[in-house]
């Protein structure tokens, strides 16, 4: 079977590279039955997941969303350096059983330096790294709704302009 990581760095990325993976299909081997239809599934992204300049160093949009996710590699974002929109909302409605149920984000996720759009929303979050965006400064929306476990917020960028809460404690 090929891995998602052979698959890209085999790829001839044009400069500017977007990668949308939340209509992935179940996982191989992954029966569905009609009457377990609303059991969650783990989603799990291989440990070197992003971390690749030549696999993902010019990836500028990258959609996770709905891809039941529960945590992401601790090297998440060391090779994204030009990635300005990260969407790992927790659910897309026609998958919501595959819902990412993320509770915190990796120490590497501040290495992200270009990001400027951020979609974070119906997770499982509690806490966020207190530098999460420190090296973030063209941050300028971020989306944190509906992780009612989440109470606290590091220092935010100054170029912040969009922030959504609703529904967090």
């Amino acid at each position: 079977m090929t891995s998602l990581l052979d698959l890209l760095s085999r790829a001839r990325p044009s400069p500017a590279v977007e990668l949308h993976l939340q209509d992935l299909s179940p996982p191989p081997g992954l029966d569905i039955e009609p009457e377990k239809e609303e059991e969650e599934v783990t989603g799990v992204l291989p440990d070197g997941f992003g971390f690749s300049l030549d696999v993902f160093g010019k990836l500028v949009t990258l959609d996770l969303s709905g891809n039941a996710l529960t945590r992401l590699p601790d090297s998440f974002g060391l090779g994204m350096p030009k990635l300005r929109v990260l969407h790992l909302g927790g659910w897309v409605p026609a998958r919501r059983r595959f819902r990412n149920r993320l509770t915190t984000l990796p120490g590497s996720f501040r290495a992200l330096i270009s990001l400027q759009d951020l979609t974070l929303h119906d997770n499982n979050l509690t806490s966020l790294p207190t530098d999460a965006f420190g090296l973030m400064p063209d941050l300028h929306e971020v989306r944190l709704d509906r992780n009612p476990g989440l109470v606290k917020l590091p220092p935010l960028p100054l170029k912040l302009q969009v922030l959504h809460l609703e529904g967090c404690a």
